[in-house]
Parts: structure tokens; C-alpha cells; sequence
């Protein structure tokens, strides 16, 4: 689905790499996984540079964002590209729009059919995860009450941020400037 950035010099410190300037190795990435209880069995790693590649088959979208970011927010790690990953696709989007056409017996796509399926997408923000939430960067002086409020106009809606990014946060008030967030949509 796409190329995420993270701040390769902030994140979870694993045990099995060099620090802030060597990536993880595959082998502390899917325990880190494994530790946060996402299914790392279905899940395979690859690691160039500060990139990590990842495929395999992820069982829905929440999943699969979860997976990008546990992967993500980890010291070490700059992009993570899930364009391996089955499962967990973008629906409602152009992408989506563009691949359900593609599955039209040929000539049936039309400029009639293409404007409908282009026109029935909905614009997306830039920072998307892979199953429709937002990716937020926390900035200094984040609280999640600050960004449901920026989000959602709601600072009180904090609760579904925190939830939507259990278990790599285990407390509301433990966020980190740097750290990458999922944002459900309203």
C-alpha cells in the first residue's frame, strides 16, 4: 500500500541492534510484536538500511496499521513499506476505486465508468495508514487530549485515540514527541 516515514532516531529501544543508526534486526522486530500481542506468525521482515519491508497476510486494516506502527516507532527504523502485506486493503479510496476497475472484464471501464469510480472516492489526508486512519505525528507538547481536539474538536474524544493505539501505548498520558499515532476516522 505505500512508504511510511518515522523518526529513525526515536522510538522503542529493542535489544538486538546497534542503537539510534542501525535498524533492528528481523528476528527483535517480530518479538516486539509478539510482545504487544500482533500477530507476528503471518507476518515476515525484511530489513535494508533503515527501511523495513514487510509481508505476509494480516487478518483486517486495524491490524495492519498497528503493525506498521509497532514496527515503525522503534529507534532505528526511518520507512516502513507495506506493499508485501495482504489483507487489511483500503476501501473508499482512489487506489480502491482504480482496483476494483481493474477487475472489470475488458472494455467495460469506460471514461463514464472511470469518472464515476474517481469521482466516488474520497480525497484522503497525505498522512494515511493503510486501512483509512490518520498517521499523526506527536509533537512536543502533544497530550492526546490536544490532538482529539485538533482532530476530532473534542479533546474529551482522547479515550479513542488511546484505544485505537492499544497495546503500543499502555497509558493516555505516555506519548513521546516523534512517536506516530493512528487517528481514527470520525
Amino acid at each position: 500500500m505505500g512508504l511510511f516515514s518515522f523518526l529513525r532516531d526515536v522510538g522503542a529501544k529493542l535489544s538486538g541492534h546497534g542503537g539510534a543508526y542501525s535498524a533492528p534486526t528481523p528476528e527483535a522486530l517480530a518479538n516486539e510484536l509478539k510482545r504487544l500481542g500482533l500477530p507476528a506468525d503471518q507476518v515476515s521482515m525484511e530489513v535494508e538500511g533503515d527501511t523495513v519491508h514487510l509481508s505476509g497476510n494480516v487478518p483486517d486494516a486495524e491490524t495492519r496499521e498497528k503493525i506498521v506502527l509497532a514496527v515503525g516507532n522503534v529507534e532505528g527504523v526511518g520507512k516502513v513499506d507495506d506493499g508485501g502485506l495482504q489483507g487489511g486493503e483500503q476501501t473508499g479510496s482512489l487506489a480502491g476505486a482504480i482496483g476494483g476497475m481493474a477487475q472489470l472484464p475488458a472494455g467495460a471501464a469506460g471514461t463514464s465508468a472511470a469518472g464515476g469510480a474517481v469521482s466516488g472516492a474520497s480525497p484522503q489526508p497525505v498522512e494515511q495508514g493503510p486501512g483509512g486512519s490518520m498517521f499523526y505525528t506527536v509533537q512536543k507538547g502533544d497530550t492526546l487530549s490536544a490532538i482529539a481536539k485538533k482532530q476530532y474538536g473534542d479533546a474529551n474524544a482522547y479515550n479513542r485515540i488511546f484505544e485505537a493505539n492499544r497495546p503500543m501505548l499502555e497509558h493516555p498520558d505516555r506519548i513521546y514527541p516523534g512517536q506516530v499515532l493512528r487517528i481514527p476516522p470520525r
